[in-house]
């Protein structure tokens, strides 16, 4: 019995070193595995727990004007980050980090979230600290393992409202800009990038190359050690072609015919008024020397009023340059004009009666129903005639038309690429009506549609860009340039990168004598009798002016002026443009002030204009 007992018992012997020996097989096994197969790998990720590499960011290129002036700067500023520390740790940071720097915890944890595969990277959690609340985080900084405080430029700009729609400005990348391909391109949650204007379209230029810094941290991601850095490259910097003086006094002018109006007109015309623009090129080669859009706001206080000027009902944060279109008025006219010139629709000595209103339905009339008898197409300029210009949009027809006014560039955007944003505009015509109308009987084509297109109303409408570069390609007799706003991009060390040249992007085919026939005709509109004459007869040179009055159903008119200057040899083209102010004579003096100052006209005193005499007493204004 002993016998059989104490085999059993070395049985289960035999069986438990049999166990022990497979056991501590297993185990050496495991750990050759992971200390001689993945050694390398499990050296790494304990290498990446102990040591973190922080990201420096490039100090943001900067931007200047066509004089050198500093547009947008970069300042010191400072952003909270947060390790990866994980567990308990992790849920007592976020919540303080929530409730002090008054961000949404959820928002928090999907930033931590959205960096998981990089999780040994800081995640940002706020930029723009104060310098207060950077101090209490940093007192607080042992009792909040993983957060640390990074050094992240920001964004000034030096003219405050002057140039924000131009500029633009900064802001934290969105989810949607990650996932839309900027995560793939290095971008990470937190980043600061642009958000609109040349800012954004510039982005890479003005990024730079980050640099980085190696340090050693505990288990509680707390820093204990700098190991060493690579230097960030800072971006490239914009030198643009705008004119910061010429925008600054296009700018107020603006503001003062506006004021002008409020004052004339009463608190009851406040409703009404809307915004304005100017856009001021050179038409020899496409520089935008000035680009105004009113009402402005300013980058550097964007977030802080972005609720107020999103519920703005005038739409600061819209540039009407670019992405604004309204009827044009009679400064279309030209167009209609080359058109049955060039179409041999109407010759050049010919005349017609002009008995104030015309024969043929809508039957449109001359402002105050002043018959000018018989006139020619440099009278009809000069006067505005809406009976001469119904004659030509009736012999024409609306093909020739639409076909005139897409070969000024209109119903496409101009070119410009260094802003998103540009609209097309609408040119009228049975294409526009097909496309735009669903019911079979409102896409048939009127006669008298055509008519009314023919003097820039209808449904036409374009923006103060397009009409700029309309104004342009007059001056410099059919030649659209590409319009720009930066002429040269240069690295940090002032070594030019990229410079802009002149680009043509089209070229008219128009006869010499028909050009000279229209020239004449806006020559005449700033002389006296003109519809500008009442404000330029005394001006030492020649322009080619023409003004504009679109009327708007229910509301008071538009007020439009476009023109190059001086005749002979023009140095500027520009458009301008009054939202619902009453009529051309509003923006008139806008585009007196506008030749004075850029030519050095003004006296010392007149430098910044006080008062825009609105006086239409002395001429045949165009309304």
């Amino acid at each position: 019995m002993s016998e059989e007992k104490d085999k059993v018992i070395f049985k289960r012997i035999q069986a438990f070193f049999v166990i022990t020996i497979f056991l501590c097989f297993i185990l050496v096994a495991r750990l050759a595995y992971l200390q001689v197969l993945e050694g390398d790998y499990y050296e790494q990720v304990s290498e990446e727990n102990r040591m973190r590499r922080i990201t420096i960011d490039p100090p943001r290129g900067e931007i200047y004007g066509r004089d050198g002036e500093l547009l947008a700067k970069n300042t010191p500023g400072y952003t909270v980050s947060l390790m990866d520390v994980g567990g308990a740790d992790e849920e007592k940071v976020v919540y303080f980090l929530s409730d002090y720097l008054e961000i949404e915890e959820q928002e928090i944890k999907d930033k931590i979230d959205s960096q998981r595969f990089r999780q040994f990277e800081p995640i940002r959690i706020k930029s723009g600290l104060s310098y207060e609340q950077v101090a209490h985080l940093a007192e607080k900084r042992t009792e909040l393992p993983g957060v640390i405080l990074e050094i992240q430029p920001d964004r000034i700009y030096t003219q405050d409202k002057l140039l924000g729609h131009v500029l633009g400005y900064t802001g934290e990348i969105t989810r949607t800009q990650l996932d839309r391909g900027m995560g793939e391109e290095g971008y990470r949650p937190g980043d600061i990038v642009g958000q609109s204007g040349l800012e954004k379209t510039y982005q890479e230029e003005l990024r730079g190359e980050p640099g980085f810094r190696q340090v050693e941290v505990n288990r509680f991601g707390r820093v204990i050690n700098n190991m060493g850095e690579e230097e960030p490259i800072p971006g490239n910097n914009l030198h643009l072609t705008i004119d910061v003086e010429l925008q600054e006094f296009v700018s107020e002018s603006l503001d003062h015919a506006i004021e002008t109006i409020r004052e004339e007109e009463g608190e009851e015309y406040e409703d009404h008024l809307g915004g304005a623009s100017a856009v001021v090129m050179n038409p020899d080669n496409g520089e935008i020397l000035s680009m105004v859009s009113l009402p402005k706001y300013d980058p550097n206080t964007l977030y802080e009023n972005y609720a107020d000027l999103i519920e703005d009902s005038t739409r600061p944060l819209r540039n009407r340059a670019i992405s604004e279109t309204y009827p044009p008025g009679s400064t279309y006219k030209m167009v209609t004009a080359l058109a049955a010139l060039e179409e041999n629709e109407l010759a050049a000595e010919e005349t017609i009666l002009d008995e104030g209103r015309y024969w043929n339905p809508p039957r449109p009339r001359n402002f105050q129903n002043r018959a000018l008898g018989r006139i020619d197409v440099v009278d009809a300029l000069k006067y505005s005639s809406n009976v001469f210009f119904s004659e030509m949009g009736h012999r024409l027809g609306i093909n020739l038309l639409s076909e005139w006014s897409r070969n000024f560039g209109f119903g496409a955007t101009t070119g410009l690429e260094d802003l998103d944003g540009e609209h097309t505009g609408i040119v009228a015509g049975v294409e526009y009506k097909e496309r735009h109308f669903q019911e079979a009987e409102q896409q048939v084509w009127y006669p008298g549609e055509t008519i009314i297109a023919a003097m820039g109303q209808g449904y036409h409408t374009y923006t103060p860009l397009q009409l700029a570069n309309y104004a342009a390609m007059l001056a410099n007799e059919g030649i659209h340039y590409r319009p720009h706003l930066v002429s040269e991009v240069t690295d940090s060390q002032g070594e030019i990168v990229e410079k802009t040249g002149t680009e043509t992007l089209n070229e008219l085919d128009i006869s010499q004598g028909n050009w000279d026939l229209v020239k004449e005709g806006m020559r005449q509109v700033a002389q006296p009798g003109g519809t500008a004459g009442w404000m330029f007869d005394d001006l030492e040179f020649d322009v080619g002016l023409k003004t504009g009055t679109a009327e708007v159903a229910g509301r008071p008119s538009h007020g439009w002026i476009v023109g190059f200057a001086p005749y002979e040899d023009p140095e500027i083209a520009f458009s301008i443009f009054i939202e619902h102010g009453g009529g051309s004579s509003r923006v008139t003096p806008v585009a007196r002030a506008l030749i004075d100052y850029y030519f050095d006209l003004m006296e010392e005193d007149e430098e910044e204009p006080e008062e825009l005499d609105m006086d239409t007493d002395s001429g045949y204004v165009d309304e």
